[in-house]
C-alpha cells in the first residue's frame, strides 16, 4: 500500500497559527476573569492575619496595664483594608495589607509571650463591678483585667459592688462574691510536688467548685484559724466573717480541721467555726431546691408590648417551709430586679420581664432555724417582639450559621465561620467580630486546662432567631 502524500500550503499553516494565538488569547482572558492571580496566596496570608491578631488580642488582655497597644491597632486597621480589598478582587494591595497586619499582630506576640501567659495556672475568667490585684512585689491595688494571670502570693479583692471568677488550671473555679479579699497561696498537702490550688481568704464569700479536679487530689482553702482540704467533684460555699468560718457543702467531701479538731463534711452538711470556739458540730443542712423551670437557658418570646410572662417553680424540699428567690440582669446577682424571702409556695409569677438574659437562685429555708444551701445560679432569656421590630415579615427562619474552621493552640482555641451579615454571634457567650459586608466571623476564647470541651457557637439575628453549632475541642498541652 503505497502512503498518501500530504501537501500543507503556507496559508493554511498561517491559519492555524492565528487560531492558536486567539485560543491562548481566550484561555488568558479565562484564567484572568475567573482565576485571579494571587486570590488564593492573598486569602491565607489573611487567613494567618486574623489568626495572629486573635492571640495578640488574648496576649494583651493577660495584663493588668489598660494603656493602649498602638501595634495591636495598626494591626487591625491593615487586616480590615486587607479584607475590604479582597471584596474589591485587589489580590496583590491585599496579600501586602495582610503581610503588614501579620507583622504588627506578631510584634505584639514577640512582646507578651502569649505562649506563657495562657498556660499560667491562675487567672481572672470574668468580673462587674469593681475589682482590683495587688501582684505579690507591689503595694497598691490597680483595676483587674479579664484573663489577667496569677501568680502566687498575689491578692484579689472585690469592692462592695463587684465580684469575679477566679480559674485555676489545676482543677479549681471560685467565684468571689462582694467585699471578699483573697490570696493565691501554695499547696503540698495530697501532691508531691508544688500545686497552684490553694488560697487563703480574709474575708467574704466564696462560691468553690472542684469538678475539674483529678481524682485523688486536693486543693486548700486556709483561714487565720482554720484550713479546709477539699476533694475532686466538690461544690462548697465559703465565708469568712471575723472571728467566724462558715462553710456549707452542697456536693462531695471537705475536711475542715480548726486547732487540734478535725470535721468531715459530706453532701448537705456544713459547719460554723468560731475562732475561740473551734469544737462546733456539723449541721444537717437543708438541700438546695431543685428548679423546674425555667430550664437552664431557656429561652422566651415576648408579647406585642415587649414583656413577657415567665413562671418560676420548684420541687418542695422535705424539711423546708419556706423559699428565698433571687432574680437579677447580671450574672452575680449584684443588683435583683426580683427578690421573695420567706416564700412560702413553689410558683413565682413575674409577668413584666423585659428582653434581656436574666439569671436566679432559690435557697431552702426554714422557722425552725435549720439552715439552708444555695442553689446554682441558673439562665434564661427573653427576646423581643417581632411585631416590635421594623420587620417587614414576621422572621421565624434561624440565621445561617457555619463553622469553618477551628485551631488549638495550646490552650488558646479559635473559631472561624460564616453567618448573616447583621447577625450577633457568641462563641461559649463572648461576643465575637463579625463582619458586616460578608458575615465572617473570628473569635478566640481560652480553655482552663487539659480535656474536652464543648465550645457552643451561637448566631443570632435581628428576629431573635437563633442557630447553634457546639464544636468539641481537645486540649493535650
Amino acid at each position: 500500500m503505497k502512503a498518501k502524500k500530504i501537501n500543507i500550503t503556507s496559508t493554511e499553516i498561517k491559519k492555524w497559527a492565528v487560531f492558536g494565538i486567539v485560543l491562548l488569547g481566550l484561555v488568558l482572558v479565562y484564567l484572568a476573569l475567573f482565576n485571579p492571580k494571587g486570590e488564593k496566596e492573598a486569602r491565607e496570608v489573611v487567613e494567618r492575619a486574623q489568626i495572629a491578631l486573635q492571640e495578640a488580642r488574648v496576649a494583651v488582655q493577660t495584663q493588668a496595664d489598660n494603656a493602649p497597644n498602638l501595634s495591636l491597632e495598626q494591626s487591625e486597621k491593615a487586616l480590615e483594608k486587607a479584607q475590604s480589598l479582597l471584596i474589591e478582587s485587589d489580590y496583590n494591595s491585599a496579600q501586602r495589607e495582610a503581610q503588614r497586619a501579620l507583622r504588627f499582630a506578631q510584634s505584639v506576640l514577640d512582646q507578651y509571650d502569649p505562649k506563657q501567659t495562657l498556660k499560667a495556672k491562675v487567672t481572672i475568667g470574668d468580673f462587674a463591678g469593681g475589682v482590683m490585684i495587688r501582684k505579690n512585689a507591689q503595694s497598691d491595688f490597680k483595676k483587674a483585667n479579664r484573663n489577667t494571670v496569677l501568680e502566687l502570693g498575689d491578692r484579689i479583692r472585690t469592692q462592695n459592688d463587684g465580684a469575679c471568677r477566679v480559674v485555676f488550671l489545676e482543677g479549681m473555679r471560685i467565684l468571689m462574691e462582694p467585699s471578699s479579699l483573697i490570696k493565691i497561696d501554695e499547696s503540698f498537702r495530697g501532691a508531691k510536688e508544688k500545686s497552684l490550688l490553694s488560697l487563703f481568704s480574709d474575708r467574704g464569700s466564696l462560691e468553690v467548685s472542684t469538678n475539674d479536679l483529678g481524682q485523688g487530689r486536693r486543693a486548700t482553702i486556709s483561714t487565720e484559724f482554720t484550713q479546709a482540704s477539699v476533694y475532686s467533684n466538690t461544690e462548697l460555699y465559703h465565708q469568712v466573717e471575723q472571728d467566724i468560718t462558715t462553710l456549707f457543702v452542697r456536693q462531695g467531701r471537705v475536711e475542715i480541721q480548726a486547732g487540734r479538731q478535725t470535721v468531715n463534711l459530706v453532701k448537705d452538711q456544713g459547719v460554723v467555726i468560731r475562732r475561740d470556739q473551734p469544737g462546733e458540730e456539723v449541721l444537717a443542712l437543708l438541700p438546695s431546691p431543685k428548679p423546674t423551670s425555667p430550664t437552664n437557658f431557656d429561652s422566651f418570646k415576648a408579647n406585642a408590648n415587649n414583656f413577657a410572662k415567665v413562671n418560676f417553680t420548684w420541687d418542695a424540699v422535705p424539711g423546708a417551709n419556706a423559699y428565698h428567690l433571687e432574680v437579677s440582669r447580671d450574672p452575680y446577682l449584684l443588683t435583683l430586679v426580683e427578690e421573695r424571702e420567706s416564700f412560702p409556695g413553689q410558683r413565682v409569677s413575674m409577668p413584666n420581664l423585659q428582653p434581656g438574659t436574666y439569671y436566679w437562685r432559690l435557697t431552702s429555708q426554714s422557722t425552725s432555724g435549720k439552715l439552708g444551701m444555695r442553689s446554682q445560679i441558673r439562665e434564661f432569656t427573653v427576646t423581643e417582639s417581632t411585631q416590635t421590630r421594623e420587620v417587614s415579615n414576621v422572621d421565624n427562619a434561624p440565621p445561617s450559621l457555619t463553622v469553618t474552621k477551628v485551631s488549638v493552640q495550646g490552650y488558646l482555641v479559635i473559631v472561624q465561620g460564616k453567618t448573616e451579615r447583621d447577625a450577633l454571634v457568641r462563641v461559649n457567650d463572648e461576643k465575637a467580630l463579625v463582619d458586616d459586608r460578608t458575615g465572617d466571623f473570628s473569635h478566640a476564647t481560652t480553655m482552663p486546662g487539659r480535656g474536652i470541651y464543648t465550645i457552643s457557637v451561637v448566631s443570632e439575628d435581628r428576629a431573635g432567631n437563633r442557630s447553634y453549632k457546639p464544636q468539641k475541642v481537645q486540649i493535650n498541652e
